[in-house]
């Protein structure tokens, strides 16, 4: 790894949109910005992570063996280690928008609110 190149979460959050998408997943960066419109499940399911660390949306999606494949084809280096801590952190806007969640039962609408674990 030391001859590859290294980004910064700095630059990485610059390409974060349809003109120049990068995205980081699993400590790797991907310029995905090609292949935003032959994503098989959407152009947004991609723009919804990008120039940020899209590792847990990656994951919780299942991709098959060929979807990282296909991924390796837009490796372009590493994220820099001292942003690794940065990049593993929980976003507190993610953590407003998923702090409740509507849960509907058979003739009533109940509010069950989800427990986030932080790191210590």
């Amino acid at each position: 790894m030391a001859d590859a190149v290294q980004y910064r979460l700095e630059e990485i959050n610059r390409h974060n949109g349809r003109e120049s998408c990068w995205i980081v997943i699993e400590g790797k960066v991907y310029d995905v910005t090609k292949y935003i419109d032959q994503h098989p499940g959407g152009d947004e399911a991609i723009l919804d992570d990008a120039g940020t660390n899209a590792t847990q949306d990656f994951i919780d999606v299942g991709h098959s063996s060929d979807a990282r494949e296909i991924l390796e084809t837009l490796f372009i280096g590493y994220l820099h280690p001292d942003d690794e801590e940065k990049n593993n952190s929980t976003s507190w806007l993610r953590i407003a928008a998923y702090a409740s969640v509507p849960v509907i039962l058979p003739g009533t609408l109940m509010l069950a609110f989800v427990l986030l674990s932080r790191k210590k």
